[in-house]
């Protein structure tokens, strides 16, 4: 709200003297007449304006306009400021620097997302490296187990029958062995007869109780090395105890030759080599 400027006669509201000026006095109570001014007399009808107006009634200057424009806005006691428009761009941000240009703003932007996309990438890539070195040499020593599996395992089934026949050969073979010593030249397997005087040497005896002639030939057969043993029936042979299958080498002419002959066999004179005479 802007105030008047005082009546005439009336002095300028309290503040304001430097506004209106000095006033003319009043015409009530002067010593001039009406009209006059103590600085010259006045037309009648008019009246001067305080110092500092503009005169309504003179045309405006030229450079009125120009010194208005210049001079502060004058506000009164009361009166709203115009409000000002906002400033142009960003506001800055309370206690912060204030924000960048917007023209640089996309840039950096943009190329911030660019390398965190191309450092996320990277990252992948070697993870994808590392994971193809690890998984590769595994894959082939995989391929490889296979391959010898297969190949061990059809060769244990074909030893394993092969195996089974030898463990099966044995009991065969004892029957060969004992028919190929049968039709040896010797004589009756069971000797019975013998040149009296004559020595032999007792490798071992078999009890007729426990062992047949055929197990007795068995034994003879193994004990033949360097020299011949024959099966001997005791109960028949002078000069030996009875009941037994005597496994003995025979043709010896004294003791001595005995002797010598254990010693052929790696044996000692004793129980495994002992010397008989026939009677």
């Amino acid at each position: 709200m802007s105030s008047q400027p005082p009546q005439q006669g009336q002095g300028p509201p309290d503040g304001f003297e430097w506004l209106f000026g000095p006033q003319a006095p009043s015409s009530q109570g002067s010593s001039h007449g009406p009209g006059q001014n103590p600085s010259g007399p006045v037309e009648s009808g008019s009246e001067r304006p305080a110092p500092g107006l503009p005169n309504p009634d003179l045309p405006p200057r030229a450079h009125d306009s120009a010194d208005t424009a210049n001079q502060p806005a004058i506000f009164f006691p009361g009166d709203e400021p115009p409000a000002q428009p906002p400033p142009a761009g960003p506001l800055p941000s309370p206690g912060g620097p204030p924000p960048p240009p917007e023209d640089q703003e996309p840039s950096k932007s943009k190329g911030g997302k660019g390398l965190i996309i191309a450092g996320v990438l990277g990252l992948w890539a070697l993870v994808i490296v590392l994971a193809l070195a690890l998984l590769l040499p595994r894959g082939g020593e995989s391929a490889d187990e296979p391959t010898d599996g297969v190949v061990t395992e059809p060769a244990a089934p074909s030893i394993e029958p092969s195996a089974s026949v030898g463990a099966d050969e044995p009991t065969e073979a004892s029957p060969t062995s004992s028919s190929s010593g049968a039709p040896t030249p010797s004589p009756e397997p069971a000797v019975e007869t013998l040149p009296s005087g004559s020595w032999i040497l007792v490798l071992d005896s078999l009890d007729k109780r426990k062992y047949d002639l055929r197990e007795a030939n068995i034994e003879a057969e193994i004990l033949s090395g360097s020299w011949h043993v024959e099966v001997l029936d005791s109960d028949a042979i002078a000069g030996l105890n009875g009941g037994y299958w005597a496994l003995a080498v025979t043709g010896f002419s004294g003791r001595s030759d005995t002797t010598r002959a254990c010693e052929d066999l790696g044996r000692s004179v004793g129980g495994s080599c002992y010397p008989r005479q026939v009677a």
